[in-house]
């Protein structure tokens, strides 16, 4: 990470925000799924204790 912080200018702006939003696709397209798997969960564990 601090690599591409400290990269010579030759990269555009426009590039470094889609190496940006590229990076941090994957983290915000797997947090819904997540949620929703953990949803029913949490009663199954209510329950049980």
């Amino acid at each position: 990470y601090m690599t591409m912080l400290t990269t010579p200018p030759t990269t555009t702006n426009t590039e470094y925000k889609w190496r940006l939003e590229t990076s941090l696709k994957p983290s915000t397209m797997l947090l819904p799924p997540l949620a929703l798997l953990m949803l029913p969960m949490t009663p199954m564990l209510h329950n049980t204790t």
